[in-house]
């Protein structure tokens, strides 16, 4: 008697994302008309232009929410430009406004150069780090840094907080699918597949290392992608 046995939990994972992508769909209209009904809006006072521009900036966040799903679940397919590295992490940065993280501190040591990649796909994933970081703060005051520096072969993007940090059998379980520390149902894991994602498609990889009391630091490893490196060694130093 012969017995075969056949591993489907990665086909099963494809297909509850499938599933996934199809309602993230569905919400982009909705999520649309939000958004085009807020920009039509005539604000009366700079406080209500304020509330505008907050209820556009969530609104867009929730769209890029809407997409993560989308490209995970459907899109492999990568479309390759030019980007600088530094500049790259300068405008993620700035999409997290301090009205709304006012207990979060920014630093930047950002060493850029160019590299050859799939701008929205590698925003994604490096986006996700930096929300991951605040998560891991909990709402209490803290830092979350970017850095960026490169070698002959590959650039790196740096993700670090002054969070709690992991323990060993979280941080094994961290790259699981849909593995989530979250209690409230507040957390879906799609943040860390996504990461793992964009990175396997570009070629790279993706180092998670952290301790107890000692924060986390997420490592994105991508090749540059250029026939010939042409470096701008500029160094970017802000604090916000």
């Amino acid at each position: 008697m012969l017995i075969t046995g056949v591993d489907i939990t990665e086909e099963l994972e494809r297909r509850r994302l499938v599933n996934w992508a199809q309602l993230a769909h569905d919400m982009q209209t909705n999520l649309s008309t939000i958004r085009l009904n807020a920009e039509q809006l005539v604000p009366q006072s700079s406080h209500d232009g304020e509330r505008r521009r907050r209820i556009l900036f969530q609104v867009g966040i929730l769209i890029q929410r809407v997409r993560d799903l989308v490209s995970v679940g459907r899109s492999d397919a990568l479309n390759k430009l030019p980007v600088h590295s530094a500049e790259l992490c300068t405008e993620i940065r700035h999409e997290f406004d301090a009205s709304v993280f006012p207990h979060v501190t920014f630093h930047m040591k950002l060493r850029g150069t160019m590299m050859n990649v799939d701008r929205l796909k590698i925003s994604r994933a490096v986006r996700n780090a930096v929300e991951n970081g605040i998560k891991a703060l909990k709402g209490q005051p803290g830092t979350i840094e970017i850095a960026t520096w490169f070698d002959r072969n590959n650039v790196y993007i740096r993700v670090s907080d002054s969070g709690a940090g992991m323990d060993a059998e979280t941080l094994a379980n961290m790259m699981k699918p849909f593995f989530t520390t979250a209690k409230d149902g507040s957390g879906t894991g799609i943040g860390t597949m996504i990461m793992q994602h964009v990175m396997h498609l570009h070629g790279g990889s993706l180092r998670v290392m952290s301790s107890p009391g000692h924060g986390t630091q997420i490592i994105f490893r991508i090749p540059h992608g250029m026939e010939r490196l042409r470096v701008a060694d500029e160094l970017y130093e802000d604090v916000a």
